[in-house]
């Protein structure tokens, strides 16, 4: 028998991203301008959100430049392994999520994107991220596991663990569930979109991303 995996989704997770002098100073980073949304809610200016999330230009502010280096040649090799031809990729969006603790993030894609990706800062890995099974179908008909796996679950969980990244397609639904820790959770999340051509011209299904 001939077992052939088809249309797999990957997530890749990539441990020991940073040097422990850049996260610091990312974090501080972080810190300062959650401190300051913090500072204009108490002088009634502004409410509190469930999840605050910074802008979404970090990829352009100086602390977080070796980060997004890093992001785009990690990503350009990805997509290059996996056969695709392409010119080059850019950073659409980069910024960063401070869960406090019993706070959650609904479950959501990343549109218009190819790849996107968290990185976690700062966490005690009390809460993880979770990705929901494409093919919703699937459980039409779920027979009983003697184990949970890759390939027999509609959720698979991630731990949140401190200089880990984990990249996957945008299109792939995630969440994290409620914040049971007992400090502030803080990721960096991005999204990577192509450049050049896609498509085919021959297939009359091309474009052009500048």
């Amino acid at each position: 028998m001939i077992h052939h995996k088809c249309f797999a989704v990957d997530i890749f997770q990539v441990p020991d991203v940073l040097d422990k002098d850049i996260m610091q100073s990312m974090l501080l980073k972080i810190n300062s301008l959650f401190q300051h949304r913090m500072d204009t809610d108490k002088q009634g200016k502004t409410t509190a959100h469930n999840n605050w999330q910074t802008e979404h230009n970090l990829h352009t502010i100086p602390e977080f430049k070796k980060l997004s280096k890093f992001l785009i040649k990690l990503n350009t090799d990805l997509i290059r392994k996996k056969g695709y031809n392409v010119d080059s990729i850019r950073i659409s969006d980069m910024w960063a999520n401070v869960l406090r603790p019993g706070e959650t993030h609904p479950i959501h894609t990343h549109s218009n994107n190819f790849l996107s990706g968290v990185y976690y800062l700062h966490s005690d890995e009390a809460s993880s991220i979770i990705f929901a099974d494409p093919v919703s179908a699937r459980d039409v008909i779920t027979p009983r596991k003697h184990e949970n796996n890759t390939e027999n679950s509609g959720m698979l969980v991630f731990k949140s663990i401190p200089n880990t990244a984990y990249i996957f397609p945008s299109w792939l639904k995630h969440y994290v569930p409620v914040h049971k820790g007992t400090m502030n959770r803080i990721s960096i999340s991005w999204n990577i979109q192509l450049v050049g051509q896609v498509g085919e011209h021959h297939e009359f299904q091309s474009a052009e991303f500048k």
